[in-house]
């Protein structure tokens, strides 16, 4: 971690580098512990608490927004060119960073359930987190690879839940073939195109 004093002062635009060493603290505070307090991530970072109520309202956005800048690197969005292929490679890499990050998503679950302000932003953290899905079936949909009427916040919603139910219940893989399995199951769902 970088040390604050030799950090460029953060003014009132946010410092690329200052962001980030508090994205890596209450990334690091969730793995650890699962307990994630603004004076806590501000001390692992090298910031002032204030820094962070700048940026953010609380611990809840900051949580969300790291959630979600850790998925969206680690998650792509794939065009191969094929529909099919491309719901099976996404649902392959959302399937492996979840397995991946089960701790942390556990624990932000957890704390959604414990801390209003958590549960105030979880929704947000869940539209953010679905983008890279939703975007593929609203290509999808408009190069003909699914129905033009398909629901894509249905899809969306069955191919999250599945995720989340399996990571939080632990009773079944989120393998390569739950992927292959919930993706024909989603082309079923979608209809043939028009």
């Amino acid at each position: 971690m970088t040390d604050s004093r030799s950090r460029a002062h953060t003014g009132r635009k946010r410092n690329a580098e200052a962001r980030q060493a508090i994205i890596d603290a209450a990334i690091a505070a969730l793995e650890e512990s699962g307990e994630v307090t603004v004076q806590g991530t501000a001390a692992a970072a090298g910031v002032g608490r204030q820094t962070i109520y700048r940026w953010w309202n609380g611990k809840g956005p900051l949580i969300a927004e790291a959630l979600a800048e850790r998925a969206a690197t680690t998650v792509p969005v794939p065009d191969t060119g094929n529909f099919r292929d491309d719901l099976v490679e996404l649902l392959i890499a959302s399937f492996a960073d979840a397995t991946a990050n089960q701790r942390i998503l556990r624990q932000f679950m957890a704390l959604a359930q414990q801390d209003a302000d958590i549960a105030a932003i979880a929704p947000d953290y869940a539209v953010m987190r679905q983008e890279p899905l939703r975007s593929l079936f609203e290509r999808g949909r408009d190069r003909g690879d699914i129905c033009v009427d398909a629901d894509i916040n249905v899809l969306t919603d069955l191919a999250y839940g599945f995720l989340w139910y399996r990571l939080l219940l632990g009773h079944a893989a989120l393998d390569d073939y739950a992927a292959r399995q919930l993706a024909a199951t989603l082309l079923d769902g979608s209809g043939p195109a028009s």
